[in-house]
């Protein structure tokens, strides 16, 4: 009973949405600044700051078989599908659906990639839920804080052609990068959903923050070799961009206060699917811990109904 009480209580990154995930690469050339991927394997030392966006396709990955899992997965998960590596990502996705899996595929995706992947497998639309992380409507915001993934027309042109290729579509305003206008963006981007769109906070601001009260409270980080490691990371950058990053995150933070994210709970939480009129929104356990709402015991259930 101990044992199970423990493992409930410690949530892994994706457990809104999965239990697993697989991956074949190592780094990413998004580059995104607020990556939890990024900072995990810089802090605990498995990669470079400064290689992290030369991908690394892990080869053994792409060569093992897959088995059929018990419960959906996330693909990929600590990197994108890129154009350098999608050959690699295509070889390892086609693996897992032909065990049978059922894929949450989560990505800032590319529309050339994306309708590759809708015309090649079109015969496993039911086992796929493309989920396309899209944190605002502004290239400017974007290019900061994910400098080298598509902008918005790029990605909102994916999530339309999944959706009208007879995919199930959602997406992931994790983190918002815009909470002022995220209205606004769920309502250009929700004609192209039929299945939902879930919003969450930016939650490894520690990775480049060198306020010594902010890191401790937050991350726990109370010795100097891990102060050290923050500023290592906005060394990285550079003074200029540093000092645009400690501007910008402060956004990010009045963007997510709890009286902010209140006022966007109540302004989203009733908002429906054109569709089908079931429910649109859906929110992270950061933003349900932070308004008092119930955590879920599970992750989301892949849906029951077959598409046509």
């Amino acid at each position: 009973m101990k044992k199970a009480n423990k493992k409930i209580g410690k949530r892994s990154k994706f457990q809104d949405w999965v239990y697993k995930t697989v991956s074949c690469c190592n780094g990413c050339s998004n580059d995104c600044i607020y990556c939890f991927a990024k900072g995990d394997a810089i802090n605990k030392k498995r990669i470079s700051l400064q290689y992290w966006k030369n991908e690394v396709i892990r080869q053994k990955d792409v060569d093992k078989e897959y088995k059929l899992f018990d419960d959906p997965i996330m693909f990929p998960g600590t990197h994108d599908i890129t154009a350098s590596n999608f050959d690699a990502c295509k070889i390892v996705l086609n693996k897992l659906l032909k065990a049978g899996n059922r894929i949450l595929l989560v990505s800032k995706p590319l529309s050339n990639i994306i309708a590759d992947i809708c015309d090649d497998f079109k015969e496993y639309k039911n086992n796929i839920i493309f989920r396309f992380t899209i944190g605002s409507k502004d290239d400017q915001i974007l290019s900061f804080w994910e400098p080298n993934a598509p902008n918005y027309t790029e990605r909102k042109a994916a999530l339309e052609y999944a959706s009208k290729s007879g995919f199930r579509t959602s997406v992931s305003i994790e983190p918002m990068l815009d909470a002022n206008n995220i209205e606004d963006l769920v309502d250009d981007l929700s004609p192209f959903v039929n299945h939902s769109i879930w919003i969450g906070t930016m939650n490894h601001l520690w990775y480049f923050d060198i306020d010594v009260s902010y890191v401790r409270m937050v991350a726990g980080t109370k010795s100097v070799p891990g102060l050290k490691r923050v500023q290592r990371n906005l060394n990285y950058y550079g003074n200029k961009t540093a000092n645009r990053i400690k501007i910008e995150r402060q956004k990010v933070i009045m963007g997510q206060s709890p009286e902010k994210l209140e006022q966007i709970y109540k302004q989203l939480d009733t908002k429906r699917i054109q569709s089908n009129g079931n429910r649109l929104i859906y929110w992270k356990w950061h933003i349900k811990k932070a308004l008092g709402l119930p955590q879920p015991a599970k992750p989301e259930q892949w849906p029951v109904d077959h598409l046509q």
